[in-house]
């Protein structure tokens, strides 16, 4: 808005497409999902259970 850009209201974002109403936060089981799928990943599946097999980043 403040570059000047008049960009579309997403469909269905707004009940009734309505700007002045408050969006409802259907996405919030996927975003937490989406979390707790990257964090299992990320620091329970690749971090070695034997500390001493992980590359030292301190010297």
């Amino acid at each position: 808005m403040e570059a000047g850009l008049n960009p579309e209201i997403p469909h269905n974002y707004f009940p009734q497409n309505d700007p002045q109403n408050k969006p409802r936060a259907t996405w919030r089981s996927h975003g937490n999902l989406l979390f707790a799928n990257w964090l299992n990943y990320y620091v329970y599946q690749i971090t070695p259970y034997d500390l001493r097999h992980m590359n030292p980043t301190l010297e």
